[in-house]
């Protein structure tokens, strides 16, 4: 729903006879709904032909990064340190760190947290906060069990030199239909090779191979075939 409603008012503004620059600074300089408008929209990709520098090379993908996306920052003071995103914009990375070891439990309910509420952690009033499941959040800390875990913070994009999330793996389908069928060519070619095989009492090896040989092949092709990714987003 929240996704909807800042995509109406980035609409409203692009629709309008403001030059694009001026509704750009419209949204950027607004309260934290505007700011919310503008960060989806950057994120769906609505803004990059109008919005100055929003095509500035491979930053373009981070600021395009699902709140609550889990990634290792590299800059020169810190090296490949796990953080949680939250947005971006031309100048920086805002992230939320944690600050103590977690429970992977908690690391995932932290992960949560920052998807839902990336703004309140960013532009809320200093004396407001919410709760959480377990944890109490304030402006820019997050606690748990009344003991501080995370902060929000910002990193100047010139300072950053990689960011990555997770290393990810997506099976092939073409690898799986081409390894099924290789499978169940040469379990067809196996069975009619074993027909006259004297095999008795016990023959299910030889009638089930095509079915066997299949399945195996495809699953050989899904894995063998699948496309890796070393979740590099973005690296200087």
């Amino acid at each position: 729903m929240k996704s909807w409603v800042s995509l109406l008012v980035v609409a409203c503004l692009l629709g309008s006879n403001v030059p694009a620059f001026a509704q750009f600074n419209a949204l950027a300089n607004g309260g934290p709904v505007s700011r919310s408008a503008l960060r989806e929209a950057e994120r769906l990709g609505m803004l990059d032909a109008q919005q100055p520098g929003a095509r500035d090379g491979a930053w373009a993908a981070v600021r395009r990064i699902k709140p609550g996306t889990r990634l290792t920052v590299t800059t020169a003071k810190m090296s490949g340190e796990q953080m949680y995103f939250l947005f971006a914009d031309e100048a920086s990375l805002t992230v939320l760190k944690p600050t103590i070891d977690l429970r992977p439990s908690d690391r995932g309910a932290l992960a949560k947290l920052a998807t839902i509420y990336p703004d309140f952690l960013t532009t809320t009033a200093p004396d407001h906060e919410i709760v959480f499941e377990a944890f109490r959040i304030t402006q820019g800390s997050v606690f748990l069990r009344g003991q501080k875990v995370a902060a929000a913070g910002a990193i100047p994009a010139s300072d950053v030199s990689e960011i990555r999330e997770d290393a990810t793996s997506q099976g092939s389908t073409r690898g799986a239909v081409l390894g099924a069928v290789a499978g169940f060519a040469g379990g067809m070619f196996f069975l009619a090779a074993n027909m006259e095989t004297r095999c008795q009492p016990n023959c299910s090896y030889i009638t089930m191979a095509p079915l066997y040989m299949t399945a195996g092949g495809g699953a050989l092709g899904y894995f063998g075939f699948a496309k890796r990714s070393d979740g590099v987003i973005f690296r200087r």
